[in-house]
């Protein structure tokens, strides 16, 4: 259930989707699980693509060739974002390009919008979703009382439908309180505004 066991599973299918010829994209929220599943990647001697945001010229090309057979890519969100990634009709006679979430997202639409980057105009795909207790939506958005309770309900046998229905709350919570600050910050702004204003008529 903890960040460790997710990593080993994650590398577990890529390696199996690797030997089949699939291309693999797998999407991070934070450098270091990028460069940590590369890492465990090569020590299974798969060679992947790194792709940190860091140069996105160079990055959108690398993305631009994800759809290719065997070709194995680790991208944080915002790397190669907008590039299209162009599938080979014998890649996707194979099932298409894989895409693979380590980690849900506060928002939920940008876990979408990594989906999206599969199947695209009803080209085939695959998308899979990896969660675990200790990642930052849980840890930060769980209710307290529930808190104690988080490696509990990340464990079998119903573990697929209760990450599911935890996921979509936290992610809810997650957006009034995004909600609530930008409403927040727009009050002040209208405030400092304001006496601004009065200030200059002085």
């Amino acid at each position: 259930t903890g960040t460790r066991a997710k990593h080993e599973a994650i590398v577990s299918k890529v390696v199996r989707l690797h030997a089949e010829g699939r291309p693999v994209l797998i999407g991070t929220r934070r450098i270091e699980d990028s460069e940590t599943l590369h890492a465990l990647l090569a020590g299974e001697g798969v060679q992947a693509a790194l792709l940190n945001a860091k140069q996105p010229a160079a990055e959108a090309a690398v993305v631009a060739q994800a759809g290719e057979a065997g070709q194995v890519t680790v991208a944080t969100n915002m790397a190669g974002r907008g590039t299209d990634i162009l599938v080979p009709p014998a890649v996707e006679a194979r099932g298409g390009l894989v895409v693979i979430l380590s980690e849900p997202h506060s928002a939920a639409r940008v876990d979408w919008q990594l989906y999206g980057r599969t199947g695209r105009q009803g080209q085939a795909g695959e998308v899979h979703a990896y969660a675990s207790a200790e990642d930052a939506l849980f840890v930060q958005y769980l209710p307290r009382l529930l808190q104690p309770l988080r490696r509990v309900l990340f464990l079998p046998p119903q573990r697929r439908l209760t990450v599911r229905v935890l996921t979509a709350w936290c992610q809810h919570r997650a957006q009034r309180r995004a909600l609530r600050q930008r409403q927040m910050l727009n009050r002040n702004d209208r405030h400092w505004r304001d006496a601004m204003s009065f200030s200059d008529r002085q």
